[in-house]
């Protein structure tokens, strides 16, 4: 089975070959057979979902093995399973190609041993042998060779083996990964020999490969930041690349191999696949993994555990109850970080200026989602969830969040023009607004984690998650507080009663992020911003309570006259 597809599989290269000359030599041909093609009479490709050994596989619909689906004979008749398995072989080509592929990733798995700083540099063979393999590098024209400048790779690597404990361990795990690429090069480029010796030699060199990874993965662990974020979002990738192979991207309804219950525990699989996703990239300020546009998962339905069976045929309508649900919130939350993936794709986008049109549909988006959610899931003071549970209270306060989140992102370029410009107005009210709405739950959330309270034994549960929309909020607010302050000579759209709402609410920030500074860094950061802030504001007011002082003074007297800001009052000391 498997020749007769390897032999399709060339008839159908060969046939597209010879549609790319006809293509060259009669374009006008294929032009008007475009034209009259109606793109509702093509038949759709859905990729290939395949259920083998009790795991999930998908292919795209342009790869081959999804093509040959098409064709009656052969479809359901592809199975890994039939693939003839070659007798294991160290004599050969094959095995060495064998062995090199199924070396587990250290990086990943931590199969490695740990070592010192030390340790790892003994662990470099010979001078000698690593000029040649360099060489070797930097001679075999791979395209990764491309991304190290040799001139001043080779001034570095001279001035390492003059002193090599000045060498940067990430300098030290580059030249391990260079050795190590380039014996595998030059393992892979010998002619295939069964002999013993050189079989012999080959293992060898096989094992010198393995310390050349193992010490690349050792140099990445001995630089690694205490407590980077890193490590999570590396871990989210590979969650979201097996979820795409395994096909959670595509709706189950497309594949016959699932059943009801099947396709509905992987909708709600890629849903919370894609919360986290979503969230760690406006978490981490990076690129967000997933794109919107390959993806059809339908929502899950709000339906409890005991509706749904194993034997069920089909899937029964959502809950008509009124009351909030885990599933509810998870549907909820995804619809606002869909827009919120919009408004950061809009926003960070290198090739196009932020239209406000745009911005101003995102922003009527969001605002009907917010105001459309449920009943049950929106935000109310904690005063009014005095019977709820921390879950419940805990899910309105982050759909609230991503609210008021995505407004401060999406009014961001617009912000400081509303200043001046009245038609942006809008925007500076509402990132204000929006920031100080984020406070005010930060405020809430503080006073009901202390000791006794409803959520101190829940504080694990959002502090690390919501940080960063705390210090966001603080941020635009002492951003905005700082411009009023520089341009105070200027007439403002906001009046002085906003400036004093924003400093009434950087104050109160300023006591909760205090508590916390000694424990992190990113809080000393924010504390020492506010108070640099709230100082000037301070000035600002004492300097005006002085000339206001001074103004009456010389009203009383009768002698009152504009005494210019260059000048000095002596105090009468007689």
């Amino acid at each position: 089975m498997h020749d007769r597809i390897a032999q399709l599989e060339n008839l159908v290269l060969s046939l597209k070959d010879r549609e790319g000359n006809s293509r060259a030599q009669h374009p006008s041909l294929f032009a008007e057979a475009n034209l009259s093609a109606d793109a509702s009479q093509l038949p759709t490709s859905l990729g290939r979902i395949s259920l083998e050994n009790e795991e999930t596989n998908y292919v795209e619909g342009s790869h081959w093995t999804a093509i040959l689906d098409g064709i009656a004979e052969l479809k359901n008749c592809f199975n890994d399973s039939d693939v003839p398995q070659r007798a294991e072989s160290n004599t050969s080509r094959l095995g060495m190609e064998s062995i090199l592929q199924t070396r587990r990733a250290a990086l990943i798995f931590g199969d490695v041993q740990h070592l010192d700083r030390d340790e790892i540099l003994a662990s470099l063979p010979p001078r000698s042998e690593m000029d040649g393999l360099l060489a070797s590098y930097f001679n075999s024209k791979n395209i990764n060779s491309l991304a190290i400048h040799g001139p001043t790779f080779l001034e570095e690597y001279d001035r390492f083996w003059e002193c090599p404990a000045k060498a940067s361990i990430m300098w030290i795990g580059l030249l391990f990964s260079m050795i190590c690429l380039a014996a595998i090069h030059q393992q892979l480029a010998k002619p295939a020999s069964d002999q013993q010796e050189s079989l012999a030699q080959g293992f060898r060199e096989l094992d010198g490969m393995q310390i050349y990874r193992d010490c690349v993965v050792q140099c990445l662990a001995l630089a690694a930041t205490p407590n980077s974020p890193t490590s999570v979002w590396i871990l989210l990738g590979i969650t979201v690349q097996i979820a795409f192979r395994m096909s959670y991207r595509r709706d189950g309804s497309h594949s016959s191999h699932l059943s009801p219950l099947q396709a509905e525990m992987r909708r709600r699989v890629w849903a919370i696949i894609f919360q986290l996703a979503s969230a760690a990239a406006g978490q981490y300020g990076l690129p967000r993994m997933i794109n919107a546009s390959k993806v059809d998962t339908a929502e899950p339905r709000d339906v409890s555990d005991d509706a749904l069976s194993p034997e069920m045929t089909e899937l029964p309508p959502s809950r008509t109850d009124p009351g909030p649900s885990p599933i509810q919130f998870l549907v909820m939350k995804n619809r606002l970080m869909s827009t919120f993936n919009l408004v950061i794709d809009l926003v960070s986008s290198p090739k196009q200026v932020v239209s406000y049109a745009e911005v101003m549909k995102l922003d009527q988006i969001l605002n009907e989602q917010f105001t459309s959610m449920p009943a049950a899931l929106r935000m109310r003071s904690m005063s009014r969830q005095l019977t709820d549970t921390s879950d419940v209270i805990l899910n309105r306060v982050f759909l609230a969040l991503s609210f008021h989140k995505s407004r401060c992102i999406l009014h961001r370029d617009y912000m400081l023009a509303g200043r001046s410009d009245r038609r942006y107005l809008y925007s500076r009210m509402s990132r204000i607004n929006a920031a100080l709405e984020i406070q005010h739950i930060q405020a809430s959330l503080h006073e009901e984690s202390q000791p006794g309270r409803r959520l101190h034994h829940d504080r694990w549960k959002y502090s690390a998650l919501v940080k960063h929309i705390f210090l966001l909020a603080t941020t635009i607010l002492c951003v905005d507080l700082d411009y009023s302050l520089r341009d105070r000579n200027i007439e403002s759209e906001i009046g002085d009663e906003f400036s004093d709402r924003i400093v009434g609410s950087l104050t109160k920030s300023y006591s909760i992020w205090l508590q916390s500074s000694d424990k992190s860094r990113e809080s000393q950061k924010v504390t020492e911003m506010l108070r640099i802030v709230l100082g000037k504001a301070r000035t600002k007011d004492e300097s005006s309570m002085t000339a206001s002082s001074n103004d009456s003074a010389f009203f009383l007297m009768g002698l009152y006259i504009q005494i210019p800001s260059s000048c000095t009052i002596p105090c009468n000391t007689g």
